[in-house]
């Protein structure tokens, strides 16, 4: 849809421009839809049945969404052309006026940059700070998983009401047949 976006911003019709995104865009999607698909149904090599359902089954989502934005976003924007325009272009439109398209260097025709060229320009110029602060973001992001405990729970995580807990329950001593003279 962005793709549609940019190419109606630089004065595309809708049709044009969501063909236009297809054509461009599409590539990477189902290049992106592809390696997905092939990594998830990858999970049938292990053999295990339930990972291979699992595997097959996300891989089908994908193959489905990748399906839909290729058929159906732009079905959908075909039926409405102005929906990935901004509110202010659409408001624009309505009262008559130019709207402002985008040229390629990603500047509007009253000469204002996008908000992406914007932060792209913010990146180049402090590529080493923003390295470090995703560094640390993503790293604050990830201390939950510190403490994660994996693995699958053991006998003695069963309550001890359980009729399969009793054989894992131990009998203290001076218990059981040898301690009755039996």
């Amino acid at each position: 849809m962005r793709h549609g976006s940019r190419e109606r911003g630089k004065g595309f019709t809708a049709r044009e421009a969501a063909g236009r995104a297809v054509g461009t865009a599409g590539s990477s999607v189902v290049f992106a839809g592809l390696t997905v698909i092939i990594a998830l149904a990858g999970l049938a090599v292990v053999g295990i049945p339930m990972l291979t359902k699992m595997g097959l089954a996300a891989a089908g989502a994908v193959a489905i969404a990748v399906a839909a934005s290729l058929t159906l976003v732009p079905a959908i924007l075909g039926f409405w052309p102005n929906a990935v325009l901004a509110r202010r272009t659409r408001k624009r439109q309505a009262r008559g006026e130019v709207s402002a398209t985008m040229d390629d260097e990603g500047r509007t025709k009253d000469g204002r940059e996008s908000m992406g060229t914007r932060w792209a320009r913010f990146v180049l110029r402090r590529p080493l700070p923003v390295l470090i602060l995703g560094v640390i973001g993503l790293g604050a992001l990830a201390l939950p998983a510190a403490s994660l405990e994996l693995g699958m729970p053991r006998d003695e995580a069963l309550s001890t009401s359980t009729p399969s807990a009793a054989p894992t329950t131990r009998s203290p001593r001076g218990s059981g047949p040898a301690s009755t003279g039996r």
